[in-house]
């Protein structure tokens, strides 16, 4: 078995990579592990063969990263990734782009590590450890104004910032300050300016929005399991299992996606809608000053037209059989 290696250096928890490597080595002697030159990789890490090639010459970080997932694709029976969750979106959405089937690990070093992506801890890897168990995974697919911007493994957040690590704390970041000028820049989470030409459909249908405040727009696709069945306090997520590859969208009244060490003592008001497979959802009406954040990953400006819809194609994900689920 030829397993290819890629590693975050701005994940949160890089410094664990190197023992997850050794512990990966010990779990799985038979396993032969390549890693490409370059950023991706930590140095001096004993028996990981290294690949040499031109990924390393790119100065731009997805560019490189791109090149070598190709290559690792070409020489590899899999992929192992230590990150977090917005790492392995960029790897798997390549992936998907270059119609490879090659099985995904992702061990989680990064900062939120909650997505299907991530399914092991790198406290894990050990010899009673299976690493059998292949699930399909179909994203989210994102469009604005028509043209394709990325994926979403799992979730879409419209709102001003996102969760990165800065000098060893997670912290809430300003998206604008990182799309446009590459900076990661702490700032406090505002709540959207929703007015009232702000539109959301169904396809060409219009759905007719509830809440007075939304705060926060999330949507998340739903995969296999039976963790919301039957469980009425999650809203319509309740009916979600018995829907291949839905998705649901959900306004909320205060921002819950964010850095908080406070108990949510307040309540909060959700206003759902579960898309089935086929169906598309579109946003149109909102701000620039909105972005659209894809797995932790500040995209773009979250004005125009803004289409959501579940892909047809997949990603093949290693699943931890010991916590089996990926809601």
């Amino acid at each position: 078995m030829r397993v290819g290696l890629l590693a975050n250096p701005g994940a949160g928890r890089y410094a664990l990579v190197p023992e997850a490597i050794r512990r990966y080595q010990d779990a799985f002697p038979e396993h032969a592990l390549y890693a490409p030159e370059g950023r991706f990789f930590p140095n001096e890490v004993p028996g990981v063969h290294t690949i040499l090639s031109r990924a390393s010459d790119s100065e731009c970080f997805l560019e490189e990263l791109s090149r070598a997932v190709s290559i690792l694709v070409q020489r590899c029976d899999r992929l192992v990734a230590f990150g977090g969750d917005g790492f392995f979106n960029h790897i798997c959405s390549r992936l998907i782009d270059e119609s490879k089937t090659l099985p995904f690990t992702g061990i989680g070093t990064g900062t939120a590590n909650v997505g299907v992506l991530t399914q092991f801890d790198s406290e894990e890897l050990s010899a009673t450890l299976s690493l059998e168990t292949i699930e399909p995974v179909s994203p989210l697919a994102i469009f604005r104004d028509g043209e394709p911007i990325g994926y979403a493994f799992h979730d879409i957040v419209i709102g001003d910032t996102f969760l990165g690590t800065v000098e060893g704390s997670t912290r809430n970041l300003s998206a604008k300050k990182w799309v446009v000028d590459r900076v990661l820049q702490p700032v406090k989470p505002k709540s959207l300016s929703i007015g009232e030409e702000f539109r959301i459909f169904c396809g060409e249908r219009p759905l007719p929005m509830k809440s007075a405040t939304v705060a926060q727009i999330i949507v998340s696709p739903i995969f296999k399991g039976k963790g919301f069945a039957g469980k009425a306090v999650s809203g319509l997520l309740c009916f979600s299992p018995y829907y291949a590859d839905c998705f649901c969208i959900a306004l909320v009244d205060r921002i819950l996606v964010e850095m908080t060490t406070d108990f949510p003592t307040d309540g909060c008001v959700i206003e759902q809608y579960l898309f089935r497979e086929g169906e598309a959802l579109r946003m149109e009406g909102l701000s620039p000053d909105h972005y659209v954040i894809a797995d932790g990953n500040p995209l773009c400006p979250a004005n125009g037209s803004l289409r959501i819809t579940r892909s047809e194609r997949r990603v093949s994900v290693l699943m931890n059989p010991h916590r089996f689920q990926c809601f």
